[in-house]
């Protein structure tokens, strides 16, 4: 992962201390790497991430799947602003128990619009905008993955990623 060196040591010095949360939230700008981050963690953990949908059968489906859970995985629940009300009640009863071998990480562009009982329920980790560095780094890498090494890059486009 490219940049968000803080967030890294925040991870990694939890589970340093086996005290990385069962219920966490990841947020940031759009577009920022939210999703990337919550893959991260399982790398740390070394366990299995899962991306899992934000609609409230999903929510309802995925409590029942990790009530049976016997190995560790990472649930990332994505775009807490694009939930229903319902689907954010879900979540609310799934952070107040979860179970012990799920990591759920719930994620959004602000933790503004994140309602005070699911914010105290878990741990918050605001991801950082990247360095004009960073940002040519993720723009090689993608021109390399994409066979694009010849079109000038704009980086005045990316300004909501600072």
């Amino acid at each position: 992962m490219i940049g968000q060196n803080r967030f890294i040591s925040q991870v990694k010095e939890l589970i340093d201390n086996n005290s990385f949360p069962l219920f966490s939230i990841i947020v940031g700008k759009a577009g920022i790497g939210k999703k990337t981050a919550c893959k991260e963690v399982s790398k740390i953990l070394k366990c299995e991430c899962i991306v899992w949908g934000n609609k409230i059968d999903e929510i309802r489906e995925l409590k029942q799947l990790m009530e049976n859970q016997t190995e560790e995985i990472v649930y990332c629940i994505p775009d807490y602003e694009d939930m229903s009300i319902g689907a954010r009640n879900s979540i609310l009863k799934m952070c107040e128990e979860p179970p012990q071998k799920a990591h759920i990480i719930l994620t959004s562009c602000s933790k503004d619009i994140i309602i005070p009982t699911i914010l105290s329920r878990g741990v918050v980790f605001e991801l950082d905008g990247y360095t004009e560095e960073e940002l040519q780094e993720i723009e090689a890498i993608e021109a390399a993955e994409n066979n694009w090494y010849d079109e000038e890059i704009d980086y005045d486009e990316y300004e909501s990623y600072y």
